[in-house]
């Protein structure tokens, strides 16, 4: 799990006029819930690369980001570290 709580992306949100970036143990059942707690990219390694399935794990981390949350903005992205 991640080492800094979700709970402190919407104050971070608030408090930066840049992108917020989740970073560490990201993968699609964990990401929705980043984002709407105000992340606007994912730094994902393992949650694709560790998968069986590569091309079926990217899919689902880009549908994350299709479907709108109440903290969409447009420079809101899947980032691939």
């Amino acid at each position: 799990s991640p080492s800094a709580a979700s709970s402190r992306l919407p104050a971070s949100r608030g408090r930066l006029a840049l992108p917020v970036v989740a970073i560490g143990g990201i993968n699609a059942d964990n990401g929705r819930s980043l984002i709407a707690a105000g992340a606007d990219m994912l730094a994902v390694i393992q949650g694709l690369f560790g998968t069986e399935d590569v091309t079926t794990s990217a899919a689902g981390l880009v549908a994350l980001f299709s479907t709108p949350t109440p903290q969409t903005t447009p420079h809101r992205k899947l980032h691939e570290s």
